[in-house]
């Protein structure tokens, strides 16, 4: 998981603490070649597809891939399973997306259309999927940037020295993290902890949405930079988006919105907690939670 830095121009480290590096990109072999193209294929025709489920009809023709994605018809799905009903363009799917039912069979149903998903190169360095977790119905949700060393061995989001931090904002707001859902832009480990690449965050931004859908939060907590930036659609830094709420539509409902630093942001900035402080303190109100102590 990343974490921002508070002037305009600062980027994202890596999760629990760890600094981020960017990895060279060097002349790899064909078949490199050949994945990292396929990769950005199936992200782009993942958000062409979700665009034509919200409405828009038209859109530039472009080649078919040489392979059907992996089927994500289940929520284990073993990895040569073929299903057509999987494949991130087929009606089915894109309709379970846009409509996943509530809460908890809602949430069964969007992990079962994500499956054992390879629809992006993050799939082939992660050890698990980290979906998220927490209450599935919840008032509260919080968004981060992608799971970190910890959270791709134990599969659960915010689970290092982030999470620890983060499980400790929650209780300060007056509740308990099984109180409230957690969960990622990105569900698999970038590598190195790197940056997600935008590819990568629209291949995933479907299921994202989807969860919100199933769990109907009355506020989103975004944490870090590209969490804001992915939900909100803009490119301004977390230092310009954070310290107000922001509406966040889907589907035609507003849902309040407040951007703020990562929790691995402020293991290393701890000066920076009275602005995250104030955040909270904003969702609190909206909530009209009393706080529970800092």
């Amino acid at each position: 998981m990343a974490m921002d830095h508070v002037d305009d121009t600062a980027g994202d480290s890596g999760a629990d603490g760890a600094t981020g590096v960017g990895a060279a990109h060097g002349a790899g072999s064909s078949g490199d070649l050949e994945r990292e193209l396929a990769s950005v294929v199936g992200g782009l025709r993942t958000h062409l597809e979700w665009l034509l489920g919200l409405g828009v009809s038209h859109a530039p023709a472009g080649p078919t891939p040489r392979s059907s994605p992996p089927s994500a018809d289940g929520v284990e799905t073993s990895g040569d399973t073929q299903a057509g009903d999987a494949v991130m363009g087929s009606g089915n799917t894109l309709s379970l997306l846009d409509n996943p039912g509530p809460g908890r069979e809602g949430l069964a149903a969007v992990r079962g259309l994500l499956g054992d998903c390879q629809r992006c190169r993050l799939s082939r360095d992660r050890v698990q999927i980290v979906f998220g977790q927490g209450n599935p119905t919840a008032d509260l949700m919080f968004v981060g940037e992608g799971p970190g060393r910890d959270e791709d061995l134990q599969g659960k989001a915010f689970v290092g020295a982030a999470g620890r931090l983060l499980t400790k904002m929650i209780q300060a707001m007056g509740h308990h993290r099984e109180d409230v859902f957690i969960a990622n832009v990105v569900k698999c480990r970038p590598p190195r902890n790197r940056n997600p690449e935008p590819d990568e965050m629209a291949s995933c931004e479907p299921f994202l949405l989807a969860q919100i859908r199933a769990i109907r939060p009355t506020v989103i907590v975004t944490l870090g930079r590209f969490a804001a930036q992915t939900l909100l659609q803009t490119d301004q830094s977390i230092g310009r988006l954070r310290g107000r709420l922001h509406t966040f539509h889907l589907d035609g409902d507003q849902v309040a919105l407040c951007p703020t630093y990562h929790p691995a942001y402020l293991l290393r900035n701890p000066g920076a907690k009275r602005a995250v402080w104030e955040d909270l303190q904003l969702v609190m109100a909206l909530l009209d939670r009393p706080a529970s102590g800092r």
